[in-house]
């Protein structure tokens, strides 16, 4: 049996085959373990906590049901599990191009980089949670009762997304911006469209080909924008 030495607080016993000791899973390398993640381990607690009371709040605040803030919907509200297959999908696409972007942003090499993926991260933070709850559709209409306030925020994205590419141009030439323009562009279109074509047809029902093809377009510039977002933070910027 041989020793080797420390890693992030655990001591760590191999035996003659390699394999780990007991000591791997003694009290002091608990201690060690939280010693040395608790900044972790109080972000995840305070995160954790924070959801929680989140929806207890919104629930208090609006008389909804708890189970209803804390269950799938499709549990709750009793349709299919695949409704809203694309939107789901397009949500869990956003998070994953906020998480390369903030991540990245750590390890950009190039110059600019950084601060590139920082700001598109949160931008693109900030997409994903207004896709996810509505708040351009429904919640910022509720809160304030202004008309034309959706349009106001669709200005807002629109600026915010001019700005990024505005402040960031010498960087962005040095990438794969094709992917970018492409995100943009798709995008741009299911703005339009959203904002253009009738959502009802004469007999009053839904336009289901315009809202499909809305949708379709709006996904198809999430998954550009993950795919640039996702190059970009691989190579650093480099290019």
């Amino acid at each position: 049996m041989r020793r080797t030495g420390d890693r992030a607080g655990e001591t760590v016993v191999l035996t003659e085959g390699g394999g780990r000791g007991k000591s791997a899973w003694s009290p002091a390398a608990w201690r060690g373990q939280l010693t040395a993640a608790w900044p972790s381990t109080l972000l995840c607690a305070g995160a954790s906590l924070g959801g929680c009371l989140a929806a207890y709040g919104i629930g208090k605040a609006t008389g909804l049901p708890l189970i209803d803030l804390t269950r799938d919907p499709a549990a709750s509200f009793q349709f299919a599990p695949y409704a809203g297959f694309l939107s789901t999908l397009g949500t869990l696409l956003w998070a994953a191009a906020a998480a390369a972007c903030l991540l990245g942003a750590r390890a950009g090499a190039a110059p600019g980089a950084g601060k590139f993926l920082l700001h598109t991260g949160l931008l693109t933070a900030l997409l994903c949670l207004d896709d996810a709850f509505l708040l351009h559709e429904e919640i910022l209409p509720a809160l304030v009762p202004v008309r034309g306030v959706e349009y106001g925020m669709y200005l807002l994205y629109s600026l915010l997304t001019a700005g990024l590419v505005w402040g960031n141009a010498r960087f962005i030439m040095r990438t794969d911006f094709a992917l970018l323009a492409a995100a943009i562009a798709f995008l741009a279109i299911s703005m339009m469209m959203d904002k253009v074509l009738p959502y009802r047809a004469a007999d009053g029902s839904v336009n289901e080909g315009t809202v499909f093809f809305e949708d379709c377009f709006k996904f198809a510039g999430i998954v550009f924008w993950l795919g640039y977002v996702a190059r970009t933070a691989r190579s650093g910027g480099k290019a």
